[in-house]
């Protein structure tokens, strides 16, 4: 009998631990937004306000971004082998970053999106992105890029580059998380 009072007792002392346990949800925190691209990498995506592909914006960063590792931009990053995200909100901004003066910029309208670009160093040649969304979290944003590893490769540090149109978003730092797939 003492030995069901017992584990009686026990139980109803970890009842409310075990039920916290279960609850994930944290009242202090705010749920995730997604911010996709209105135009990215070449491809047009279906986040912002819908707005159509910027054919000069896209001629303009196959010419001067390469999509696949292993290939060098000769106008942004040049001899740059870190890490990098830049948050462009001005035509003046994406100025200081080209390294060639003679380069015509395309037209961005920088009241209305945000130009978010960079390059992330991967071990490997012909990766890819292929979609990319910021989450937006209470206290921090972040960039997260699908990139595509291709059959075969070369084992080499090299980077990867990317490029996403957004709506408007603040100057501050984005974090980047690189996803393989």
């Amino acid at each position: 009998m003492k030995a069901n009072i017992f584990a009686f007792l026990t139980a109803l002392l970890l009842l409310p631990v075990m039920f916290a346990g279960c609850n994930n949800a944290n009242d202090d925190e705010l749920p995730e937004d997604k911010i996709l691209p209105v135009l990215s990498n070449g491809k047009i995506e279906t986040g912002g306000d819908g707005v159509l592909a910027n054919e000069e914006l896209t001629a303009f960063f196959e010419k001067y971004l390469p999509t696949l590792s292993g290939s060098q931009s000769e106008c942004f990053f040049v001899g740059d082998k870190e890490n990098k995200c830049l948050i462009i909100n001005s035509a003046d901004e994406l100025r200081k970053i080209i390294s060639s003066s003679s380069v015509e910029l395309p037209t961005i309208d920088f009241g209305s999106y945000t130009l978010v670009m960079g390059q992330h160093m991967i071990d490997g040649t012909a990766y890819r992105v292929v979609t990319q969304e910021i989450a937006v979290n209470s206290d921090k944003k972040e960039l997260t890029l699908s990139v595509k590893k291709p059959d075969g490769t070369y084992t080499v540090i090299c980077p990867v580059y990317y490029w996403g149109l957004y709506p408007k978003l603040t100057q501050e730092a984005i974090g980047v998380n690189l996803i393989i797939l």
